[in-house]
């Protein structure tokens, strides 16, 4: 008989996972210092990413691809008080070792359900032949995931939760055996920037009367009625990723990736004990535009060089990733200035009260997909 535990957000900060999980000691982090103007608030090994902050500011929602209390999955939802201590599982009944990786966290207005992605499948790499002077390496896919809600403390079973598919364009679902033929594959932009960054630009965000979500399946911007069967393509938002809805319901703000180029490569790819030719299409992308757009598509606004929006409380704000920092952008004037101490950083969320930036930031000298949660003062 498979066990359940339901316990509340603010019990899961100070329990720890062990109520669930007997005989699994929490993550202790060393003594580290917290609460100045910018502080590292997570550390560890693999990727700590897309924090959100709780309703009450006081904590912090991330999924990271490591966490040593649940081996074996690349994709841990986590909770961690904003000054400091233990992180722990959000979902401790659902993530045990071997399960399937959840990622992109994101809590609605009401503070009392949680929308997140279960990433179902990767269409893996096979071991590939360079043909002519072309490079062939191994390219790791987004193929499927599921947009799932479920309540916080939830007692039952993943299957009755509210859920839509989600299809990752890039692999031809039709020629994925050998007796098939050859495969198709198209390396889309933010198939690249996946697999360059594991950057999850497909994340949820909540509409403001917490019954829509809108987010990203790669090509463009969708919203789903939280309970529907399907959900909606936005009009215009081909190549839109990182979705963020205005606290007003108003905009929908993303990022634009344009492709600028492109190359046709014919890989021989080995499968077994069989081989087969593998065409794959590499798109070459530029900086990405941050776009605002109304909900139904009807009007668009750009505002320059951005990525990973997010809004200040008050919607006056826009918060993005440029280059290898942080900028806020006026909302009305489109004026960007940089937040000190986030160099390497992405994947902004603003606190509550407007004062606080919690990012996703590299750890210097490391590798790309090694990155810790940090918290930066915006009194500055």
């Amino acid at each position: 008989m498979r066990r359940y535990c339901a316990v509340p957000l603010a019990a899961l900060l100070t329990l720890g996972s062990a109520g669930c999980r007997e005989g699994l000691a929490p993550f202790t982090p060393a003594e580290r210092e917290v609460g100045g103007a910018s502080y590292g608030l997570t550390f560890g090994y693999g990727q700590d990413a897309d924090p959100q902050w709780t309703s009450s500011g006081d904590s912090i929602l991330y999924h990271t691809t490591e966490f040593t209390t649940v081996p074996q999955v690349e994709g841990v939802l986590l909770a961690i008080s904003v000054s400091g201590g233990h992180a722990v599982p959000v979902f401790a009944d659902l993530q045990t070792p071997g399960s399937r990786p959840f990622a992109t966290p994101a809590l609605s207005p009401d503070g009392e359900r949680l929308a997140y992605f279960d990433m179902m499948g990767v269409d893996m790499p096979h071991e590939c032949v360079r043909t002519g002077n072309e490079t062939c390496a191994p390219q790791p896919l987004l193929d499927s995931a599921v947009l799932r809600v479920r309540s916080l403390g939830e007692q039952g079973s993943i299957s009755d939760d509210p859920a839509v598919p989600v299809r990752f364009a890039g692999t031809d679902p039709g020629s994925r055996t050998v007796t098939a033929g050859p495969w198709f594959q198209q390396l889309f932009p933010f198939q690249a920037q996946h697999r360059h960054e594991h950057g999850m630009l497909f994340r949820p965000s909540w509409a403001p009367d917490g019954e829509r979500i809108t987010f990203s399946d790669g090509l463009a911007i969708r919203i789903w009625e939280v309970g529907a069967e399907s959900s909606t393509v936005i009009p215009g938002t081909a190549d839109g990723v990182s979705a963020a809805w205005s606290p007003d319901g108003e905009w929908i703000a993303y990022s634009q990736v344009a492709r600028t180029d492109s190359v046709v490569q014919q890989c021989s790819c080995a499968v077994g004990t069989k081989s087969t030719w593998v065409f794959r299409t590499v798109y070459d992308a530029g900086p990405g535009t941050l776009v605002l757009v109304r909900p139904d598509g009807s009007e668009r606004v750009e505002l320059g060089e951005g990525r990973d929006p997010a809004w200040s409380p008050d919607g006056s704000f826009l918060f993005v990733r440029r280059g290898y920092e942080i900028y806020r952008i006026a909302r009305d004037s489109g004026e960007a200035v940089p937040i000190d101490d986030t160099i390497g950083g992405r994947a902004p969320a603003v606190s509550p009260d407007g004062r606080r930036l919690a990012f996703s930031r590299a750890k210097p000298g490391q590798l790309i997909r090694d990155y810790d949660i940090w918290i930066v003062s915006l009194d500055q």
